[in-house]
């Protein structure tokens, strides 16, 4: 089994994936000004984390970047 994992996910579908009902996508709030940052975007399951980047440069189109994080060992013996 793998322990511990970092994989770069190519071609996923982003908003079917926000819109998945298992994973909970949480974004950061500055308490000062009440701003959201919605840039990156990370949800936990099963001891895992799933975290959307995006990035934004000037005249450029934005890139999403999907990024899986955790032990695939974990999470199997967390769903069985």
């Amino acid at each position: 089994m793998i322990d511990y994992t970092k994989i770069y996910l190519l071609n996923i579908n982003i908003p079917k994936l926000l819109q998945s009902s298992v994973l909970d996508f949480k974004s950061e709030i500055s308490k000062t000004t009440g701003e959201i940052d919605e840039r990156v975007l990370v949800a936990e399951y099963h001891f895992c984390k799933i975290t959307i980047k995006t990035i934004q440069t000037e005249n450029e189109p934005n890139r999403t970047h999907v990024i899986f994080l955790g032990s695939i060992h974990k999470m199997w013996n967390s769903l069985n």
